[in-house]
């Protein structure tokens, strides 16, 4: 997928728009502008086909990382790691209570074999459909080999 698609995709709806405004008004204009018209609809419609799997993709991303804490955490992490490579120690020190706060909220209802669990079942639906379970679970008991 192009990242331009979804502006191309606005791009061609909003000429579509206007077209079609001006075709029921004149039908000479109707004429001239079908073969136009008719080929912006399969633009369109193949434009759509191609970046439908694409928000598939995302909505399974969102919908299973949004359930899996783990992934809040190392987000939170590496909001630190972001703020120290771009504007160095300060801006660390100064993002370091938000996290701590955030996490110190997340903590104490915080299970990581229920984590694990969720990891283990959802993952599935973010993976290669060829890879097997068995590599999903092998990670994820690397990935919650800590202790709290």
């Amino acid at each position: 997928m192009n990242v331009s698609d979804p502006a191309r995709i606005a791009i061609r709806e909003k000429a579509l728009h206007v077209l079609n405004g001006f075709m029921r008004q004149d039908e000479q204009l109707r004429i001239m502008y079908a073969a136009k018209y008719a080929n912006l609809l399969n633009d369109l419609a193949g434009l759509y086909s191609e970046i439908k799997p694409f928000g598939l993709a995302r909505d399974k991303y969102t919908e299973v990382t949004s359930k899996i804490e783990l992934f809040t955490i190392a987000s939170q992490l590496n909001s630190l790691v972001t703020a120290y490579e771009k504007e160095g120690e300060k801006a660390f020190q100064n993002r370091l209570p938000a996290v701590k706060n955030s996490l110190k909220d997340l903590f104490p209802e915080y299970s990581p074999t229920v984590d694990r669990e969720l990891y283990q079942e959802l993952m599935v639906f973010t993976s290669d459909p060829d890879k097997p379970k068995a590599e999903i679970v092998q990670l994820a008991e690397k990935l919650y080999a800590w202790d709290l």
